[in-house]
């Protein structure tokens, strides 16, 4: 586990409930809060798109000891919001699971 003095920022996970739309489709719907967790945030990298409409893309690590993310979840941090880009990558010690390591994006524009 990453020590608790290692990880300064709180999030606040927000999970999505799956319902069928009239087309058939998943809709997502997500709660206004959730519980909480200690992570570290990272920026990796950022990305402008010009062109009709302004875009930043930004890409994003979140290192914590909660093993319960999936790719679906959103995050709350510092009045952001962030989506989960793919699947966390659990890291292992020869003890079992050290801490996970979160791909995510936050798109504004």
């Amino acid at each position: 586990m990453i020590p608790d003095g290692m990880l300064p920022h709180t999030v606040v996970k927000r999970r999505p409930t799956v319902a069928e739309d009239a087309h058939g489709n998943d809709a997502l719907t997500y709660p206004s809060s959730g519980p909480s967790a200690r992570a570290w945030l990272q920026q990796r990298s950022t990305t402008e798109v010009v062109g009709g409409r302004e875009t930043v893309a930004t890409q994003w690590w979140m290192y914590t000891n909660d093993p319960d993310w999936q790719p679906r979840d959103r995050l709350t941090w510092n009045a952001q919001s962030f989506d989960v880009d793919g699947h966390p990558k659990p890291v292992y010690s020869p003890d079992g699971l050290h801490h996970l390591e979160v791909p995510l994006r936050r798109v504004t524009g």
